[in-house]
């Protein structure tokens, strides 16, 4: 992306429709202040204003149409404008239905002027960060604090999957935060998100989103034939991910593949030309060990309970991810309820760890 050449970089100043004022562009990949982000290859972040409030605007970048072949730049505009339609559809679907886990769209809307085509936005509410800036900035954080926020994630995945929809790409900098505000988690970014019979092009895609996070049968080509296993199953893996995230720092999926070494990798990342169900075993040995490390890293009191839910959560056999007793239910539901109500005792739980803590150290500090 040229700045000269690229509008969608030069809005700062403008004045959009229902009094919003462009204020200012955030950094993109490649310049100072994006060290570390991800995500951000296909818009363009900027902060708005109206009425004396800010929020955030994504604006769809055009500059990948255009630095395609000339053939295929008509192409890649419609594809640009579908891929807008499809998210503002979604978005427009969680604010009707109230869906109060899901970061809300304020505004959406186009640019037309000048010779460029039009360009695509919405704005959505301003959150304080994401998660992942959170444990950077905080420094040592309560259990409680991290559970609290992993129920108020299952709670978001729970409202997407009852109206159909699945996210198919959380990750810890698509879950942000309201402190200020005190709304707690809401799950950001439903660019990738599938819809039971709305088709949009990404659903074509063996990896709807970030690669590092991407369940192990996406990863080696399968595409499972019933929607729960294909599109719910993969949320619920992205949510164990996400736990494994917040206590250890790591991914399963990256460090499941190390254990395995590049030899395994499936193409094109690796050598390895067999299909999924081959190569499921070594997958589950590979886990198996990846859990084994994972386990001393987990806290003490609530070792065992926090060990099933990962390993339920981003088993890499999918006939065996999933709250046990629910997948033997009709339908085969992954059990995302399940993991509301224990994640919630859990924050319950962290919370009387918390005080008994603060209990001991001022006794300690006492005597």
């Amino acid at each position: 992306m040229l700045d000269t050449i690229n509008p969608v970089l030069k809005l700062e100043g403008r004045q959009l429709g229902n009094d919003w004022t462009v204020i200012q562009r955030l950094p993109i990949r490649g310049e100072v202040g994006a060290e570390g982000k991800t995500g951000g290859n296909f818009s363009v972040g900027y902060i708005v204003e109206r009425t004396g409030k800010q929020a955030f605007m994504k604006v769809f970048d055009i500059a990948n149409a255009f630095a395609s072949p000339p053939e295929r730049i008509a192409l890649e505009l419609h594809r640009i404008s579908s891929a807008y339609l499809h998210e503002k559809e979604l978005l427009e679907l969680c604010r009707s239905a109230k869906l109060d886990r899901i970061v809300q769209v304020l505004d959406s809307g186009t640019i037309a002027d000048g010779p460029h085509p039009p360009l695509f936005y919405l704005i959505f509410e301003q959150a304080d960060r994401d998660i992942r800036a959170a444990l950077g900035a905080l420094g040592t954080i309560h259990d409680a604090w991290k559970f609290k926020h992993l129920h108020q994630v299952a709670v978001g995945l729970s409202q997407l999957h009852r109206h159909k929809v699945a996210h198919q790409d959380l990750k810890p900098s698509n879950v942000l935060l309201f402190e200020q505000a005190n709304e707690g988690a809401k799950i950001a970014d439903l660019g990738r998100a599938s819809r039971v019979g709305k088709e949009a092009e990404h659903d074509s895609f063996m990896i709807a989103g970030d690669p590092s996070y991407a369940p192990p049968e996406q990863m080696y080509g399968f595409r499972a034939p019933d929607w729960v296993d294909r599109r719910e199953a993969c949320d619920l893996y992205h949510l164990g991910a996400l736990i494994c995230f917040l206590f250890s720092g790591m991914s399963p999926t990256v460090r499941v593949l190390s254990i395995m070494g590049q030899g395994m990798w499936p193409l094109p990342f690796g050598r390895w030309q067999g299909g999924y169900q081959d190569a499921v075993p070594f997958l589950t040995a590979a886990f198996t060990k990846f859990m084994a490390e994972l386990k001393p890293l987990l806290p003490e009191w609530c070792r065992q309970e926090l060990f099933e839910l990962i390993q339920n959560a981003c088993h890499p056999d999918l006939s065996n991810r999933g709250d046990p007793a629910a997948r033997k239910m009709v339908g085969r539901p992954v059990g995302i309820d399940r993991y509301i109500s224990r994640l919630q005792l859990l924050a319950k739980k962290g919370e009387i760890q918390a005080r008994l803590a603060n209990t001991g150290n001022a006794k300690g500090n006492a005597v």
